[in-house]
């Protein structure tokens, strides 16, 4: 019998790539495999952020970029999860963006994108297909200034469930009073997973099994997709639909 819905992971970070994150692909994929997932989206941190890239061409950086999705594609092999490649861009003010639907092609041909303005990346990535996604706009920590706001003109969407992270940082209740108020801009939710323990917490769930990140991207701009929120699945308000 087909689920009634198709659970994605769509914020997920890996050992390999991410250093913030200390559990492995392997690891990752398991959680996700044991917990029934059609699929998840690999966002590793770009590799910018990394503190030992001094020396490394560009193209050892794409190639580096990979590894954390690379590693998860073969964790699932032979399971029914599917691996899907993006990564999350960390621009001016302390901003993130998720940027999904572009591919390694397009990294190794843009070497100019780390020194764009945060305008300009996300112009670029939508220009060339890409979907851009803000993630977790208005967290508290100590890398992001105080007094965020939020552009919805320059993104597709907007992030308004960031799971993994605790509600007093992410401030998720004030996001999705944003949301509300903005009802035209899109939203979507995503654990930002960096281990396992909080597999299962969020993501988004879709009608339909995914096959490729334009299906997500289509779904999420005609609000087809439902939340998960606490790892139960919800209407784009909040509201707990029926399973």
């Amino acid at each position: 019998m087909r689920p009634s819905f198709y659970r994605v992971e769509t914020h997920l970070h890996t050992s390999e790539v991410s250093q913030c994150a200390p559990d492995s692909a392997a690891q990752l994929v398991g959680a996700f495999v044991r917990e029934g997932y059609d699929a998840v989206i690999v966002t590793d941190h770009f590799v910018t952020d990394r503190d030992d890239i001094q020396g490394k061409s560009w193209d050892e950086l794409i190639e580096l970029q990979q590894k954390g999705y690379r590693a998860a594609v073969e964790a699932a092999r032979g399971t029914a999860l599917k691996v899907f490649f993006a990564w999350e861009m960390s621009c001016a003010r302390g901003e993130d963006y998720l940027t999904y639907c572009l591919g390694p092609e397009f990294l190794l041909a843009h070497p100019e994108i780390t020194s764009l303005s945060t305008k300009e990346y996300c112009t670029l990535c939508r220009a060339s297909g890409g979907f851009v996604i803000r993630a977790h706009p208005y967290r508290h920590c100590s890398y992001i200034p105080p007094n965020p706001t939020i552009d919805e003109t320059i993104v597709d969407g907007i992030e308004v469930v960031n799971g993994a992270w605790d509600d007093k940082d992410n401030e998720n209740a004030q996001v999705m009073a944003w949301a509300k108020a903005h009802p035209e801009v899109p939203r979507t939710a995503g654990t930002d997973i960096h281990r396992t323990v909080f597999c299962g917490t969020s993501g988004v769930a879709l009608r339909f099994p995914l096959t490729d990140l334009r299906q997500y991207a289509e779904a999420v701009k005609k609000r087809e997709n439902y939340l998960i929120i606490d790892g139960r699945i919800c209407d784009q308000d909040g509201i707990p639909a029926e399973t």
